[in-house]
């Protein structure tokens, strides 16, 4: 179909618009003037007279038509245009669709097509005649290339997105004769003016010759890659831009990554190379223009993680005019290679590492004796750099004397050809002494021959130093228990005296031991026993040693603690004595006072030629070996304490031993999997393991549980970090365990771990002292004691935490300070001054201080403050031991108080045995007088001139029972049934029986409180409780006044407990009654609750009012408390523990009903045989058949022997050789089905705690009525 010109376009169709807009402005401008003529206005102009009026009208209607049809045919005329260049557009397109290459569906939304142009038509095989209004599924056939499975319709599919969509992949379209088209297709929705959408358009694009072509291309390519396929080098080519044109499939292997991503994405292949290399690579490619061939080597990194080295050749490519055009090369993989080159530079660091890392020293040495190798650790021995040993022999470095003696020891190692291992004491240049463990041995080369000497020393100074330390104290010791031994059997003071010297000088090594005894007479020191290795001393010792002003002696004597001179040529203390010392030879000595009951009455002294000899464990050592001398001259000066010396030399024999242990430096090698690859001797003989049993194991398998989990977080540490040190417990063979400390390192290769080994020490000896420095901290820190250590000047340089919690300074806050802080100015400055004075003359001083704390309260401590002095004796520290007694002045003031409460708690206590013990016969008296006085009433036959007197001795039985309850509720032994209560209801009901007691001149008011939370209680004791409260007030009014009864929740905290002791934390239901009453005094509120005690007149109060309401509240674990004061009237406040269940609904009251009746039989069991005769009367009365127990004994027999059904046991709870309770226990076996229940005036806590009775147990208490009796009976036996 032709198209129109743009042109003829506008001047065609803007000539039909105008014409078609005339048509219509015609037709309304015909209407118009019709109606306008046929108007009344027109009428009257043509029929009437000519009215100028008229004329206007019509003038007015004309012109209206003229305007109005003008503007309706520009109007029309302007939608006419656009409806015309509309029609154009869409013929416009319908060309286009028609003319373009690619195939056009539309549908409308139900997908029923409604145009197809001609590439469509072809394809499908259907024309646009045919397929309008069908489905796009009948039309559009197309299925999945690969799997040939349906493909989702297109026009849902484009309806649900609402835009421009490529519809599928791999889609092959099947046109009306079953011929297949491969396809790429998309779709998009088709809006109207409005912007609705109302259809769908389709286009697609037949892909046969594309893909026919691209076959080709791919076929060719294929013949290319065959050639590069199999080899194993990495063959690539790159275009001018180094973009990647081909890579053969070796770059697998290399890099894990296909050969396309590297042309995907151009920046593949340098992120595969070696952060480090990459460098290496960008450079050779930026210089590789010329027609140069270029080799390089780097790294590159695969997939997995792993790394390959390969050596890369390439080569510029370049057309026939010199332009560059790419490059082409290949990489072959030279792994294996540098694996070899890094694991010979891998050994070499290995061995560089381990002898750097050792904190043994190791060296090496020349046939000549010249170092060849020396580490850090040799050279810190040494006290040379390594710079300066290597190249030197040892008479280079060392004394000419040390130098000569170590080459020698070298030349016999290497002309004995063995290795040896000795001790080596050690002098070095700027004086310094070591004692190292040296073992040295020859080093052969590859033909065996001698080629130079190896050494490894270990700095074992301390460790000597701490076994003499040992040897020593082992030495003390051991004289120790000899003397133990000799004061065991010592026959008198001089011979035990010079076996002890004896003993010292012997075991001990000292040169010289004197003991020296007070003589009163000229107060002087008189040598008793002496012993020297030396010449005779005993001249020089009466001389000069035995002034008790200035000599040790003398001095442990009078101030009876150990005296010490650690350096006598240097102490100024020891001028008086030092020249005859300096000759004797000696150079510390220490005197140790020996007490006679507490008193010194002589001084061992002990003197050692070297200064310094008396360490502290030592002296500790002798301190007892002297208090145990001490012992022993009481013993034999006081015969009659010889068995108390014994057993004290015996405790003192059980303390002699001491343990000692020692352990080499091991060594071990874990891989990247963390198994064990190598350990040397001394981790083996520190395991207890051979090395076969621990190479190829993990290290978690010798560690328990703990330390696994320490292990493995230092190994998950060691994964980013080159050094480690940590601590943890070695499990051995022997199943013992031993603290190890590793010094750990491992050593990347980049950022991937190759391998680890640790350095690993015995921490036995360490950990042993270190736990006696901890306990010796840890008893200062914890002892209850303030503890303060100053410097010479005063200024505080350490608080323990006692003295935190007294003065309410923190240690940051005491710490540089003068303890002058705590100073409260309540003592003279005389205190202080002679204080100060006392410590500063090397004395202790012992007193009281008044001090202020930080908060500004003021507190008193007892203070020990005692100089601590150096090796040299001179002061150095202060430390003062404090302890508040202020509580204990308090307490002494709180003494009185608490001696009256314990008194009044003792009073109660005796009571309240008292009316257990009684409660239980006189109930038993009190059941047979009202149970006989019942039978007599009832009798017919009964004179009823007696009757009067019957019912005065029921109301005295009766009278007497209830003060048994009362003394009994006291004593909180009543038998109860608590029930769930709310107080209000209670109280409510009982409020008229109150009023009536208090009698109408006095004014009750009832206050409850907002939903009172339910109590646990029994209903009678709260009825006990308000009536003698009430009672008690009315007493105390005496005439008109008030009583107020309240009720509320309150929750006691555990302040308030602070204040009341008796009371317990918890919420409660509190109870006041209160009054406006006389009111008590102090001393009569002590005495209220005693029982018996009153303030009434006689024959006017039983005293058991208040008791009882004591009684009943502490037996229902609640607590009470009273404020009164003379003439305020008093108030009670009572609290009951909140119970958390719900209140029951109460039982509807049964109806009397006779006295039941019934014929079973009944075991009767009651030891008082009064109460027994009057309880089988009252039995059988009611017609049961009766068997009697006068004990239980009885009873058992009588429930064993008897053929018949026992229905019912009737037993009293407290009875000789067995309770009710046990009765019970041994006749249920014979009689399972058996119903019981008790009777007793006091249960004894046999069938109740607390009076409370235990679930399930049924209880008549005494004394009790025949109907009681009979109803209970009734009730047992219809449950």
């Amino acid at each position: 179909m032709p198209q129109p010109t743009t042109a003829g376009h506008n001047r065609r169709f803007s000539s039909d618009a105008l014409r078609n807009a005339l048509r219509i402005t015609g037709i309304y401008a015909i209407f118009a003037g019709l109606w306008i003529l046929c108007s009344d206005q027109a009428m009257g102009y043509f029929f009437t007279p000519s009215n100028e009026l008229v004329r206007v009208s019509m003038f007015k209607g004309w012109l209206f038509v003229t305007v109005t049809s003008g503007l309706l045919l520009a109007l029309n005329y302007r939608f006419t245009s656009r409806l015309f260049d509309r029609r154009w557009e869409l013929q416009r397109f319908e060309v286009i669709l028609r003319s373009i290459g690619d195939a056009v569906i539309a549908t409308d939304l139900e997908g029923r097509i409604e145009f197809m142009n001609p590439v469509a038509e072809a394809l499908t095989g259907w024309s646009l005649t045919e397929a309008r209004g069908r489905p796009l599924e009948e039309i559009f056939r197309i299925v999945n290339e690969k799997d040939r499975g349906t493909v989702e319709n297109p026009v849902r599919q484009v309806l649900s997105q609402g835009l421009v969509v490529g519809l599928a992949n791999h889609t092959v379209l099947i046109d009306r004769s079953g011929n297949e088209h491969p396809i790429v297709d998309n779709g998009a929705p088709i809006a109207d003016l409005a912007g609705h959408i109302c259809g769908v358009v389709l286009a697609f694009r037949d892909m046969s010759e594309e893909q026919a072509a691209t076959q080709a291309l791919r076929d060719s390519e294929g013949r290319y890659r065959l050639l590069t396929e199999y080899a194993g080098d990495w063959v690539f080519w790159l275009d001018a831009e180094g973009r990647h044109l081909y890579d053969s499939p070796a770059c697998r292997l290399f890099t894990g990554y296909e050969p396309a991503a590297f042309a995907a994405d151009q920046d593949l292949l340098t992120r595969c190379i070696h952060p480090e290399d990459r460098h290496l690579y960008e450079e050779h490619l930026s210089h590789n223009h010329n027609q140069v061939e270029k080799r390089l080597e780097f790294r590159v990194l695969h997939r997995d993680g792993s790394m390959r080295w390969l050596s890369h050749t390439c080569r510029p490519i370049a057309d026939v005019s010199g332009r560059f055009l790419g490059r082409r090369g290949s990489n072959h993989d030279i792994t294996d290679r540098k694996k070899t080159e890094i694991t010979l530079r891998e050994q070499q660091w290995l061995l560089n590492a381990i002898i750097e890392g050792s904190t043994d020293a190791v060296f090496v040495k020349n046939l000549e004796g010249r170092y060849l190798l020396c580490n850090q650790a040799a050279a810190a021995i040494i006290g040379t750099p390594v710079s300066e040993v290597l190249g030197r022999t040892d008479q280079d470095i060392f004394p000419e004397e040390v130098g000569t003696r170590f080459m020698a020891a070298d030349r016999d190692i290497l002309a004995r050809g063995r290795r040896q291992t000795h001790e080596e004491r050690l002098t070095t240049g700027d004086g310094r002494r070591f004692v190292v463990e040296v073992t040295k041995g020859p080093i052969l080369d590859t033909q065996g021959q001698v080629s130079g000497l190896f050494g490894i020393a270990r700095d074992v100074t301390e460790r000597t130093r701490t076994m003499r330390e040992l040897t020593r104290l082992n030495r003390t010791l051991l004289a120790r228990g000899h003397s133990t031994q000799a004061l065991l059997h010592a026959a008198d003071e001089g011979s035990l005296l010079q076996q002890v010297c004896r003993i010292v000088v012997d075991d001990c090594g000292h040169v010289l031991a004197w003991i020296g005894l007070t003589d009163t007479a000229d107060h002087k020191i008189r040598p008793v026993a002496l012993v020297s290795l030396g010449e005779d001393s005993s001249a020089a010792i009466e001389a000069t040693w035995t002034d008790a002003e200035s000599s040790p002696a003398g001095r442990a004597i009078r101030e009876g603690l150990p005296v010490i001179f650690r350096d006598i040529p240097n102490d100024p203390d020891c001028a008086p004595w030092r020249e005859q010392a300096q000759g004797m030879g000696y150079s510390s000595c220490i005197a140790l006072p020996l007490l006679a009951t507490g008193t010194p009455v002589g001084a061992l002294t002990i003197c050692a030629r070297l200064p310094d000899a008396f360490p502290a464990e030592e002296v500790q050592l002798l301190m007892e070996l002297v208090n145990d001398l001490s012992f022993g001259l009481n013993a034999l000066r006081l015969r009659q304490e010889h068995d108390r010396i014994v057993e004290i030399l015996r405790d003192s024999e059980a303390r002699h031993r001491l343990i000692i242990e020692t352990a080499a430096e091991g060594f071990c090698m874990l891989t990247p999997s963390r198994q064990i690859v190598e350990v040397n001797d001394a981790l083996c003989h520190m395991s207890g393991y051979t090395r076969e049993e621990l190479v190829g194991h993990h290290p978690t398998e010798f560690l328990d549980e703990a330390n696994q989990k320490i292990l493995l977080e230092q190994m998950a540490l060691g994964e980013r970090t080159r050094h480690r040190r940590y601590e943890l417990e070695l499990r051995r063979r022997d199943g013992s365990v031993v603290p190890l400390l590793l010094q750990a390192s491992t050593y990347f290769e980049g950022d991937k771990p190759l391998f680890a080994f640790a350095f690993i020490t015995d921490l036995t000896e360490r950990r042993q002292a270190e736990e006696l420095s901890r306990r010796l901290h840890m008893a200062v820190e914890q002892v209850s004691s303030s503890v303060v250590i100053t410097d010479p000047a005063g200024a505080i340089q350490y608080v323990n935490p006692a003295f935190e919690a007294v003065t309410g300074y923190s240690r940051a806050e005491a710490l540089g300070r003068n303890p002058r802080l705590l100073k409260s100015g309540r003592q003279d400055e005389a205190l202080y001054r002679d204080l100060w004075q006392t410590i500063s003359s090397g004395r202790t001083w012992t007193g009281r201080l008044v001090n202020k704390r930080k908060d500004g309260t003021v507190y008193t401590e007892e203070a020990i403050i005692s100089p601590i002095r150096d090796a040299g004796g001179d002061i150095v520290n202060y430390v003062a031991v404090k302890r508040d007694i202020s509580a204990e002045l308090a307490l002494h003031a709180e003494q009185e108080t608490l001696r009256d409460q314990l008194q009044q708690a003792q009073k109660l206590e005796s009571v309240g045995r008292l009316a257990g013990g009684v409660a239980h016969d006189f109930n038993n008296n009190l059941g047979v007088i009202l149970g006989y006085v019942e039978i007599t009433a009832t009798n017919p036959k009964m004179d009823p001139s007696l009757r009067p007197f019957l019912e005065e001795i029921r109301k005295a039985a009766e009278h007497s029972s209830s003060l048994t309850r009362q003394l009994l509720a006291f004593a909180r032994k009543q038998a109860i049934t608590p029930q769930v209560l709310k107080l209000d209801d209670t109280i409510a009901s009982m409020l008229k029986i109150l009023r009536r007691l208090i009698g109408e001149d006095i004014k009750l008011s009832w206050m409850p409180g907002p939903d009172p939370w339910p109590v646990l209680l029994d209903p009678a004791q709260l009825d006990q409780i308000l009536a003698n409260l009430a009672v008690n007030a009315r007493d105390a009014i005496g005439g008109v006044g008030k009583v107020r009864i309240e009720t509320a929740n309150v929750t006691v905290g555990h302040d308030y407990c602070l204040n009341h002791p008796e009371a317990v934390a918890g919420d409660y239901v509190q109870l006041t009654v209160s009054d406006s009453g006389s009111g008590m005094s102090p001393e009569v509120m002590r005495h209220i609750f005693e029982p018996f005690f009153t303030t009434k007149p006689v024959g006017t109060g039983t005293g058991l009012g208040l008791a009882t309401v004591f009684g009943i509240v502490k037996q229902n674990l609640g607590f009470l408390n009273v404020y009164s004061e003379p003439g305020q009237g008093s108030c009670f406040k009572i609290f009951l523990p909140r119970h958390h269940e719900e209140v029951r609904p109460e039982a509807v009251a049964a109806q009397p009903v006779p006295v039941p009746e019934g014929s079973e039989t009944i075991l009767l069991v009651e030891d008082d045989r009064a109460m027994l005769e009057l309880s089988r009367n009252i039995l059988q009365s009611l017609g049961y058949k009766v068997l009697a127990a006068n004990d239980p004994a009885e009873a058992l027999r009588l429930a064993g022997e008897y053929s018949e059904t026992i229905d019912l046991l009737i037993s009293d709870v407290v009875m000789p050789e067995m309770n009710g309770r046990e009765l019970l226990d041994r006749i249920l076996p014979l009689r399972p089905d058996l119903r019981y229940f008790f009777v007793s005036g006091y249960t004894a806590d046999v069938i109740a705690e607390r009076g409370v009775l235990d679930e399930g147990v049924q209880f008549l208490q005494k004394p009790f009525s025949r109907n009681d009796l009979a109803h209970k009976i009734r009730e047992v036996l219809g449950a």
